[in-house]
């Protein structure tokens, strides 16, 4: 696709106007544009790794449920966990609020926040709707309210692509097994910031439901049961959880930091033991994990174990070998998908430690992990580190400073590999209105951690800057540079290589209902010059991506969206040089007095490539996460309903992407002999 820069400016300059002729005066939501904001991190991360996606809806689940179970907390009786899980709040923060509260007393207006030394006023902003303000006298007793304070609710989710895919042919020599639709269904109770049980299910377009391998119904199925704050302990989750301590190089996942989410996502705050009941099968542990102790001593243990699909086989000696890598799809659609379900398990053992003062806080953390099978090294050259075996023994130690306005962390991990890693890092406010943070890593190539973030990343060693600048009342901006420099062959990269990405994001609130915001990204990596040869050449491949957003509410009730989307990929030894537009427009209007939403879109693309491919996230039912990927020629048009009438909840969601270049879309049993896929996808939650 060959467009020039005269047509597109044409087009923003139209859209812009168009929209601009009616923006109003005033500002949208605090919790709009927070949802709005994550929403566009977590499309980078996805532009980055589409396999992020379920890991991100799961984040995306996670973070909307504690705003729809947990009650508005009291500020004068704020607990550890809350104030850093739920309420986002830093050691400092904490510590000086306790000052406050021992030497003043109760709290009588949550705006007394500002007088606390560390909170913000934009702090205070953001805490106001999470924070009530009640007096510290003897609470109830618990059993006596145990249903009287509770909360329930039930989730069902259905989903169908409604073109037929060639998987549903049972002519076919190979063919799914089960029906075209994912079903799945949540329930969870909640009492008194005590106790929570959930459960969930869920089955795969073409997984069987109540025959075959799925006698039982579901696919899948999660639960748990969650202890909280009751004496010394502070939290106990039987069942399925997930763990997260220090930066993340043991355990944990430190996917929101870092890489273009500016000065906030360098600094990982790690949420310890989260109990999950997930709506797909992602990567949960199951087990028990206890955290006992008080604000100042912390210390956790857990067991737990965690399947992988793949194929087992015994050899001559009756010893149990495991062949391929350590993944996990959780589709059972076919025969042969089931034959590799579950085949090996890993125990998980462990225990952490964490200190907390005023300005220093440091933890430590052992991890054992030992398989059922033996781990046989993988075949390509690129995976000579990865794991093998059947333990591994990780240690990590992490610590974080507050000096005046600046924080310095970091964590160093060694494992039984003899491999070890570091990230250390800092972040400061220089003065009001301009703050920077800087981020060093380094891992050994023999360094393995099977449970810690980037856990396939061996070999590396880079940095990350950010900063964001408020320039005036009317304009921010943020800006990053991130290099990596790998010491060992990737995939599709037969040398060791450096990459480069740096980028910078201007927001101008135009008035106080409409917002601009220009992005650039310029990305510099290498790949191999050809595919499949014994000897190879890795060459540059450059690209720049530019983003243009207009957002406003020219009524009460309706907002408007614009984003433009183009992005040029060159490689000056192949003399490769194509690009990609995206170009789409939201619309979103709410009734409040009917209880009726909707949310809409129509968008065009065009790339020359699937290299070009572009991003952008869609709105969806709740507790679900879509980034659509737009490559090839053509539109796509989205449609999403919702109606709530008390404690009901109704979302139904039709979409569709319609080609121009192309007669079939997919492949194998996904195959769909049309210029056009639909999805349809519909949810009700009740709570009482």
């Amino acid at each position: 696709m060959k467009l020039s820069i005269s047509i597109v400016l044409k087009i923003i300059f139209f859209l812009v106007c168009w929209q601009v002729m009616y923006a109003q005066d005033d500002t949208l939501s605090w919790s709009q544009w927070q949802r709005e904001n994550l929403l566009l991190r977590f499309e980078e991360l996805v532009n980055e790794d589409e396999s992020n996606q379920e890991e991100l809806e799961e984040l995306m689940t996670e973070e909307e449920e504690k705003y729809q179970h947990s009650e508005r907390v009291n500020i004068n009786t704020l607990t550890a966990d809350v104030a850093f899980e739920f309420l986002k709040i830093t050691d400092y923060q904490y510590y000086n609020l306790l000052s406050y509260l021992a030497e003043y007393g109760p709290m009588v207006s949550v705006y007394e926040l500002n007088a606390v030394e560390g909170f913000s006023y934009e702090d205070v902003y953001r805490l106001k709707p999470l924070l009530i303000v009640e007096s510290t006298g003897e609470k109830s007793f618990f059993f006596k309210n145990f249903f009287r304070r509770s909360k329930s609710s039930l989730l069902l989710r259905y989903v169908q692509v409604l073109e037929k895919q060639a998987g549903y042919d049972k002519t076919r020599d190979k063919h799914y097994l089960g029906l075209p639709f994912r079903m799945a269904f949540k329930y969870q109770f909640s009492t008194q910031d005590k106790l929570v049980l959930a459960i969930s299910g869920e089955k795969d377009a073409g997984e069987q439901f109540f025959k075959g391998a799925q006698k039982y119904g579901f696919d899948f199925y999660s639960v748990y049961l969650c202890l909280k704050n009751i004496g010394v302990l502070k939290k106990l989750v039987i069942g399925d959880f997930k763990l997260d301590f220090g930066q993340g190089l043991v355990m944990g996942s430190a996917l929101m930091s870092g890489k273009g989410g500016g000065v906030g996502t360098v600094r990982h705050f790690a949420s310890m033991v989260k109990p999950v009941a997930p709506l797909n099968e992602g990567s949960a542990l199951r087990g028990i994990a206890a955290t006992l102790g008080n604000y100042q001593y912390t210390g956790t243990l857990f067991a737990a174990y965690r399947n992988y699909d793949g194929n087992v086989v015994v050899d001559e000696d009756s010893s149990h070998l495991f062949e391929g890598s350590l993944s996990y799809s959780g589709y059972h659609r076919t025969e042969a998908e089931q034959e590799k379900s579950d085949n090996l398990r890993s125990w998980i053992f462990g225990a952490d430690f964490l200190y907390r003062g005023r300005i220093f806080r440091v933890g430590a953390r052992v991890v054992y992990t030992v398989f059922n099978a033996e781990v046989l090294p993988a075949g390509r050259v690129y995976q000579q580190y990865n794991f093998t075996g059947k333990g591994l023994l990780n240690v990590g130690v992490d610590y974080q400073l507050i000096v005046k306005k600046a924080v310095l962390f970091g964590e160093v991990a060694i494992c039984g590999n003899k491999g070890w890693a570091f990230v250390q890092g800092l972040d400061f406010e220089l003065f009001p209105g301009v703050s920077f943070a800087f981020l060093g890593h380094y891992r050994d190539k023999r360094y393995v951690a099977l449970q810690g973030s980037s856990a396939s990343a061996q070999g590396e060693w880079g940095f990350y800057l950010a900063s964001r600048m408020v320039l005036t009342s009317k304009l921010d901006l943020t800006a990053y540079y991130d290099y990596t420099y790998y010491t060992w062959l990737r995939y599709r990269v037969d040398a060791p290589y450096g990459t480069m990405q740096t980028g910078w994001n201007l927001t101008a609130a135009i008035s106080r209902y409409a917002n601009l915001s220009l992005r650039y990204q310029y990305k510099l990596k290498q790949k191999n010059k050809a595919e499949n040869t014994l000897v190879n050449d890795v060459i540059p491949f450059h690209t720049s991506k530019i983003r243009l957003i207009w957002k406003c509410e020219p009524l009460e009730f309706l907002t408007l969206k614009t984003e433009v989307d183009y992005l040029f990929n060159h490689a000056k030894i192949l003399d490769y040089k194509h690009d990609g537009l995206l170009l789409y427009q939201d619309v979103g209007i709410n009734v409040n007095k009917l209880g009726l939403g909707f949310d809409m879109r129509i968008a065009f693309f065009d790339t020359d490539t699937y290299e070009e491919r572009l991003y952008a996230y869609e709105h969806d039912v709740y507790y679900s996460f879509t980034v659509n990927s737009y490559y090839d020629k053509g539109w796509r048009a989205c449609l999403l309903i919702k109606y709530a009438y008390k404690n009901f909840n109704f979302w139904l969601r039709l979409s569709q992407t319609y080609y121009l270049n192309k007669q079939e879309i997919g492949s194998g049993l996904d195959l769909i002999e049309k210029k056009h896929k639909t999805e349809l996808k519909m949810q009700i939650m009740v709570k009482w």
